[in-house]
């Protein structure tokens, strides 16, 4: 017969297992810690991702070589928008004294745009009333395997104050 007290032999059974229960998991995890899952692609790429990564590259591409050129007429519009108002303005021609000065203003801002027209492509009128300036402009877009060929007319009349 024991000498413990009776369920004494219950407890120390389940101290036991218990132990051994929190030592495996305590082992499978430092053993889980010290491997990394392998990656079943080993240096492969998806081609869904090569083709989402090329379709991505190729817009960007488009996307630059037709910004450039829309983004310079947006902002050269506006831009002429402004010097005929300030020329509409300038009416005893202090600031433009001739035509020629308005086209040449057109041009210097053309050229800081990246814009390549001459100042037979910008016409400037003013008479008593209003100042007109009309810009012409057109160009190739090149990439490859296209051509995308654009003509821009820039019409701007504002009433003389």
């Amino acid at each position: 017969m024991s000498t413990e007290e009776p369920g004494g032999l219950h407890q120390s059974f389940i101290r036991s297992v218990m132990r051994t229960v929190l030592l495996a998991d305590y082992n499978i995890s430092r053993q889980r810690r010290g491997r990394m899952k392998k990656s079943s692609m080993q240096g492969k790429i998806n081609f869904g991702c090569l083709v989402v990564t090329m379709l991505l590259i190729a817009g960007g591409y488009v996307g630059y070589k037709f910004g450039r050129v829309y983004l310079a007429k947006y902002f050269l519009d506006k831009k002429t928008f402004q010097i005929a108002g300030d020329a509409a303005e300038d009416w005893k021609g202090k600031v433009y004294p001739s035509n020629r000065d308005i086209a040449e203003a057109v041009l210097v801002e053309a050229r800081s745009r990246g814009v390549d027209i001459t100042l037979d492509n910008i016409v400037a009128e003013r008479n008593d009333q209003t100042v007109t300036i009309q810009i012409s402009w057109e160009g190739d877009i090149v990439i490859p395997y296209y051509t995308h060929h654009f003509d821009f007319t820039i019409d701007h009349t504002r009433t003389v104050k």
